[in-house]
């Protein structure tokens, strides 16, 4: 009987060993899932921000594009001529 495998005995031994394992791999995929979360706030966030950021850039575009034409309408208009 010295042969025979203490099944019990083996099971006893790696209950810890297993049970932190099981442990580690809860919170691994846990924090995983919570990570794609904040990925895709992340992302909005970002979307959010670019286009408040379009939107400045449209509007600093459009008050550089009336000072042009407003400056335009001043000057008189040159020729090749020099004077």
């Amino acid at each position: 009987m010295t042969n025979s495998v203490n099944w019990l005995g083996l099971v006893v031994n790696w209950l810890p060993m297993n049970l932190m394992i099981g442990v580690w791999a809860y919170f691994m995929r846990h924090l995983r899932q919570k990570g794609r979360v904040t990925q895709f706030d992340y992302m909005e966030q970002s979307l959010r921000e670019q286009q408040q950021q379009n939107k400045s850039l449209l509007a600093f575009l459009e008050r550089m594009d009336q000072r042009l034409t407003a400056l335009e309408q001043t000057q008189p208009e040159r020729t090749g001529a020099k004077p």
